[in-house]
């Protein structure tokens, strides 16, 4: 077993692996049809700061002003270290002057000294997306990104984001470049999102963004998601913001999530699944679950057990049981075991029987059969019935009896 890592947790990597975990409504299509072009069509984001959509609506609570604005106050944007959209570090240009280094292949293949690049000209933008999307090398492509995300600003974000989009930039560029803008430059975003008409883009940059934002600036995160009407919007940011705080601050995340549970707010357990989720993919199962024990007891914890408990299932079931196992017994094992066994299924069905049929009777096997049963009925409906007179306990037995019948009801409804 890995060794315990505990909280707090100084950083999550959330550019990662935590978005494939995310909420996939906010998650970029790979031809980027969830990604904001610019001439997309912006409607349908109400919030307390405006009448519709989100033109300021869009600007956001108090304290979250122009770009323009923010720089007058001293903020930290790009905007306030970025000379016309240049290159803005030092550190990059020692890199690209280093022979043969990516950094300078980029430059190279850009034809262009660090100093020259221009983030302002449409050409430029064009021809380093170009690089960072199709060139063959990917060790030049990464740092031909790694230049992009280290200089978008106010003034060039649009622009960049343009020319992704006309690129055919995938899912996962848009969700690293997104996540970039929002840590960066929130206000930015802001400006660019004013823009937009298309709805759908509008979400997908937003969704994108907002953990970014949340993990560099949380007040003014949380400020703006509260801005918003009810509604699946804001349940969707809600938890796409909490993913950010996770990074920034646990504690204060966590806080955040008992206050929404508390006050009776939609989707609580959800989020605290994708919290968990968050720390597994960032720092690891063990960190994971020693998050998870912070929580008190009930639905909050359990959903998140039974996220973390079925992810890891269905990347290495074998080791998930192995930790499972390590687990004092209890209602956070009994979950982490119904939750294993069912992502065990999912990805190998054969494998998870063959074990059920080496364990003993009692209520971990009861356990094990019932999370099989979970995904059985529906990817083989009548093996899941044959399993189901396997359960012991007839408790446990009718719960996953009933399952079984309301899907072949639903079934025969469809």
């Amino acid at each position: 077993m890995k060794k315990k890592l505990a909280l707090p947790i100084t950083s999550v990597a959330l550019m990662t692996g935590t978005f494939l975990l995310g909420y996939h409504a906010s998650m970029p299509s790979k031809d980027g049809s969830e990604a904001a072009s610019s001439d997309g069509e912006m409607s349908g984001v109400t919030g307390r700061h405006g009448e519709s959509g989100l033109p300021l609506s869009l600007t956001g609570p108090a304290g979250s002003g122009s770009a323009e604005e923010e720089a007058d106050k001293g903020s930290h944007s790009a905007a306030d270290k970025h000379v016309a959209g240049k290159d803005p570090s030092g550190a990059f240009k020692e890199m690209a002057l280093s022979d043969r280094s990516p950094a300078s292949r980029f430059l190279e293949k850009l034809g262009m000294d660090p100093e020259e690049i221009d983030l302002t000209d449409p050409d430029v933008v064009k021809s380093i997306v170009e690089i960072v999307l199709h060139d063959l090398d990917p060790l030049v492509r990464r740092d031909a990104f790694d230049f992009l995300l280290s200089s978008a600003n106010a003034e060039n974000l649009e622009l960049i984001r343009s020319a992704m989009h006309h690129g055919g930039a995938g899912a996962e560029e848009w969700r690293l470049f997104d996540y970039a803008s929002g840590a960066e430059d929130h206000t930015a975003v802001l400006d660019v999102l004013a823009k937009m008409r298309n709805e759908k883009h509008q979400r997908g940059f937003l969704g994108n963004s907002i953990p970014g934002w949340a993990s560099a600036d949380p007040g003014s995160a949380i400020d703006f998601v509260e801005s918003l009407e009810n509604g699946a919007l804001k349940n969707q940011l809600t938890g796409r913001m909490l993913e950010g705080l996770m990074a920034n601050d646990p504690r204060l995340a966590t806080d955040y999530l008992l206050g929404l549970e508390n006050s009776g707010a939609p989707n609580t357990r959800a989020h605290a699944g994708l919290m968990a989720a968050t720390v597994a993919t960032s720092t690891g199962i063990d960190a994971a679950f020693d998050w998870i024990a912070s929580l008190p007891r009930g639905g909050l914890q359990s959903s998140a057990v039974s996220r973390v408990s079925l992810d890891y299932a269905v990347q290495s079931p074998r080791q998930a049981l192995d930790f499972v196992n390590t687990l004092e017994s209890g209602p956070v094992k009994s979950v982490a075991l119904y939750s294993t066994f069912e992502g065990w299924t999912r990805v190998d069905p054969q494998g998870a029987s063959k074990h059920i049929l080496t364990m003993e009777s009692g209520f971990q096997r009861d356990q094990a059969i019932h999370g099989m049963v979970q995904t059985l009925i529906n990817s083989d409906p009548d093996a899941a019935a044959a399993w189901v007179t396997e359960i012991s306990n007839p408790s446990t037995q009718e719960t996953a009896l009933n399952k079984v019948n309301a899907a072949a009801n639903r079934t025969k409804a469809g």
